[in-house]
């Protein structure tokens, strides 16, 4: 009988699908101010460029839950993950956020990033309705012109606290289903492309 499997020693598959040599790596400096010490970010995680200060984090996106719309009578909102990759957690206090379809709402005064309950500091900008997506906007997190880059390797943010330099992807071939944040939005945002399914090409 074989001995017993540790899920912690599991190695998923690599975030790139194929033509490793045809996959570049840069470095993206991690925010402390956004990811704090001992927080872990998975390989294949999307960054995004802090347009203020050039430094990256995490992409959040989420989809606006039922009940949970933006309205233009109040504060209050709920969002929920499109799937099981829990980029939702990814938003701040503070955070200015739009629809995907860069719709203004207004920025976060508290949220809850397991229940996805929060409000904004005023009343929403605009009314968005559920099922729809939301992002920070993109003139305060780009990924525009090679500003969106994929984590390469999981990642335990320092002790003590610290901005962290990490290896990220901007070219290559990628596995949809490994990019942590990898959406429609974001994709069109980067410029990706796609000729297999399931495989999306950054150049």
């Amino acid at each position: 009988m074989g001995g017993r499997r540790i899920l912690s020693d599991i190695t998923q598959p690599n975030v790139v699908s194929r033509y490793l040599n045809l996959a570049v790596t840069v470095l993206a400096l991690l925010d402390v101010t956004v990811h704090p010490e001992d927080e872990k970010l998975l390989e294949g995680t999307l960054l995004g460029k802090i347009v203020a200060n050039g430094k990256f984090r995490a992409y959040p996106e989420a989809e606006v839950a039922v009940a949970g719309d933006f309205s233009a009578a109040s504060a209050d909102f709920t969002i929920e993950d499109q799937d099981a990759l829990l980029k939702m957690k990814h938003f701040r206090i503070g955070d200015t956020i739009e629809s995907t379809l860069g719709v203004a709402l207004g920025e976060i005064l508290t949220f809850n990033p397991v229940t996805g309950v929060g409000t904004l500091t005023g009343n929403s900008a605009n009314a968005l309705a559920a099922g729809l997506f939301v992002r920070v906007v993109a003139a305060e997190l780009s990924l525009a012109n090679g500003d969106g880059r994929i984590l390469k390797g999981e990642t335990l943010m320092p002790t003590p606290s610290a901005d962290s330099p990490q290896a990220a992807y901007v070219e290559g071939f990628f596995t949809d289903a490994r990019v942590i944040g990898l959406t429609l939005a974001s994709g069109l945002a980067m410029g990706a492309k796609s000729f297999v399914a399931g495989e999306t090409r950054l150049i």
